[in-house]
């Protein structure tokens, strides 16, 4: 553990507070099995001053009370002054922070990978329709709990909607950006450019909210910018700016009209694992197109530019409450094809 602490993230297994109680005597010979917990640890402290430990300290409170079925509980944290680096002399004043949440049993990864990278090995069954509706509302459910308490991603992603063994949502909070590094998009970009992929770069800044390229602020709106990125990722099993002509349109919400424009284009740009056939044979789809304008319509809300013209997550969820009920007619053993 001291040799991974260091990192950003750490993922392992910790022994529980309680199992220095079960030990046996050094004269017993009964083994014992020592209570262990998958845990994430958050590392926060890197370029943290010291003057940003209340604000730390605040944003930690707000986590401590937040609790919902679709979050991944906080289990504790260390948020101290760099009293070492203060006695080697060094002038900057600095701070620790790491946050420790509960893994629990998420072993069906992240919606990015079962949406995105399915090819990676192990592949993935593609996630059934049914369940792809109960992801985007378990994922609002939880967006708007924790905007109720005052936090917000300022990014927010499919790589944060964990899923656990029964595919339901955990939403992954221990993503947030670092407490004391508000940058900008553009500032992000700068620092990226020497190193990640041009196709990377455009993935990861075009989906990014219009207002964050110029403005250091954390909102509510900027999580509804990304929210708005994950329905069109549930529907189409890809970025949505992988659109082959995004380069023609001038800006997100034209890129999702015009991949929604017709029958021709939805069938073109739905996830081609929730169909099967066509080449001569019955072509079957299992979606309902009904459902997938009623998304795009929402996912159009949440791409408005101004960010006080997007809906709040109470507002969406209302409006997903009203499609929870869609569903595919499966013929014997097609349902068997999908995860659900």
């Amino acid at each position: 553990m001291s040799n991974k602490i260091g990192e950003d993230t750490y993922k392992g297994i910790l022994r529980s507070p309680s199992a220095g109680a079960d030990r046996p005597a050094a004269s017993s010979s009964k083994k014992t099995t020592t209570p262990m917990i998958g845990v994430v640890v958050r590392n926060l402290s890197r370029g943290l001053l010291l003057s940003d430990l209340p604000k730390c300290l605040t944003e930690i409170k707000k986590l401590e009370k937040v609790s919902h079925p679709n979050l991944i509980p906080l289990l504790g944290y260390c948020a101290e002054p760099d009293d070492a680096r203060r006695r080697r002399g060094n002038p900057h004043r600095r701070a620790y922070c790491f946050l420790v949440f509960n893994l629990l049993v998420l072993k069906n990864g992240s919606a990015h990978d079962r949406l995105i990278q399915y090819e990676t090995p192990p592949p993935y069954k593609p996630i059934a329709w049914e369940r792809r509706i109960t992801m985007a509302l378990q994922t609002g459910l939880a967006l708007e709990h924790l905007h109720e308490n005052g936090i917000m991603y300022r990014v927010f992603g499919s790589k944060s909607v964990l899923l656990d063994e029964e595919f339901n949502v955990r939403l992954s909070y221990s993503v947030f950006p670092k407490l004391n590094a508000y940058k900008t998009v553009s500032e992000l970009e700068r620092e990226t450019l020497k190193t990640t992929p041009d196709d990377d770069i455009l993935a990861m800044f075009l989906c990014r909210a219009p207002e964050l390229y110029t403005s250091y602020s954390t909102t509510k709106e900027n999580d509804v910018w990304g929210f708005g990125m994950f329905l069109c990722e549930l529907l189409m099993g890809k970025p949505l700016i992988s659109f082959p002509n995004h380069q023609e349109c001038s800006g997100v919400l034209e890129v999702l009209m015009k991949s929604f424009s017709d029958r021709n284009s939805l069938q073109m740009n739905m996830d081609p694992r929730l169909s099967k056939g066509g080449g001569g044979g019955e072509q079957r789809f299992y979606y309902d197109p009904a459902t997938v304008l009623k998304i795009v319509t929402i996912a159009g809300m949440c791409f408005q530019k101004r960010p006080e013209a997007r809906p709040s997550m109470k507002q969406i969820n209302k409006l997903l409450d009203k499609i929870s009920e869609s569903r595919v007619d499966y013929r014997d053993g097609e349902l068997d094809w999908f995860d659900h």
